[in-house]
């Protein structure tokens, strides 16, 4: 079980129940969509052009057995994993 990283100060176990939880990056696989050569000139144009704020994340880590999920949240214990938000393709990401 890692430490999770807004409880750093903090002693997994015994300030806190470590929960252990599920991987950030890689969890779920990548996939492309495919486009067509005017989408894809039309996307990169876009993209190279423009401020992207991605306004759709589930930032939160889950514990690997989600029947302990409802005890995480009630004990108020959460992880975001901020590797995820370093995307390339996204100016900025929202939390919301």
């Amino acid at each position: 079980m890692g430490r999770l990283q807004g409880f750093r100060l903090l002693e997994p176990g015994f300030d806190y129940k470590a929960f252990k939880l599920t991987k950030g990056v890689g969890r779920v696989p990548q996939y492309v969509v495919p486009l067509s050569g005017p989408e894809e000139d039309r996307f990169r144009s876009i993209m190279e052009n423009s401020t992207v704020i991605d306004l759709h994340e589930h930032p939160v880590l889950w514990p690997e057995d989600m029947s302990q999920a409802v005890k995480m949240l009630n004990l108020g214990v959460s992880s975001l994993p901020t590797r995820t938000y370093a995307r390339p393709e996204s100016t900025a990401s929202s939390t919301t």
